[in-house]
């Protein structure tokens, strides 16, 4: 474990060129990263959480203009994106043709999801990598979030290759996940933005984003 420094950035970035895991700080919880391409690191990503294969992963990206080489963006995921990255909040949409990150990632669905954190030790491996990043909560899975990163040393150290100490996590709340599509929008898991604030974005009533129900959450 190692605090955030530029040395330690560009050891993050070496060490996600090699095909290793990497936990680091982002505006919400800690992220477990790997490299979105390459699939033996996205392999003991899935491992070292112990996240079920049939379960996507959230891909995060340094800014729009990446997300938008990798997704169909509908008009509401436009309004969406320039109102609230880089934040917390993931957007699910209509993979691009000729996906050219892990199709792991998108557990055989159509769809991928996008994030653009706003942390700046986050944006700056993104940028320094220049690649996109499978990025899971760093947890394993099931388990609570921890919001210091000598938890997360003690939980996983010895199943990753770098854990980034940023200090406590700016929030206990995960990114909060919206599916869009050019015909409806969807929550897909509730987190630190509300319902409310998106719609607001988009103009709409909050009742107009649908709920997932208990079981799909």
């Amino acid at each position: 474990m190692i605090p955030i420094t530029p040395d330690a950035i560009a050891q993050a970035v070496r060490t996600l060129e090699a095909g290793g895991l990497v936990v680091m700080p982002t505006d919400t919880v800690y992220g477990l990263a790997a490299a979105a391409d390459d699939r033996p690191a996205l392999t003991k990503l899935f491992a070292a959480k112990g996240r079920p294969p049939d379960k996507p992963v959230v891909i995060m990206v340094a800014d729009g203009r990446a997300a938008m080489r990798l997704a169909a963006f509908p008009a509401a995921a436009q309004k969406l994106a320039e109102a609230f990255w880089p934040g917390p909040l993931t957007l699910v949409l209509p993979a691009a043709a000729g996906l050219t990150v892990s199709t792991t990632l998108t557990a055989g669905r159509p769809t991928i999801g996008l994030r653009v954190p706003d942390h700046p030790a986050a944006l700056a491996i993104l940028r320094a990598f220049g690649r996109p990043l499978a990025v899971t909560s760093a947890n394993p899975s099931g388990a609570q979030t921890a919001a210091e990163a000598h938890q997360i040393e003690a939980e996983l150290g010895h199943l990753v290759d770098l854990v980034l100490d940023g200090g406590a996590a700016p929030s206990a709340a995960p990114s909060t996940i919206l599916e869009v599509t050019t015909s409806a929008l969807k929550l897909l898991r509730h987190g630190a933005l509300g319902p409310e604030e998106l719609a607001t974005a988009l103009g709409i009533r909050a009742h107009q984003i649908a709920r997932p129900r208990a079981e799909e959450r």
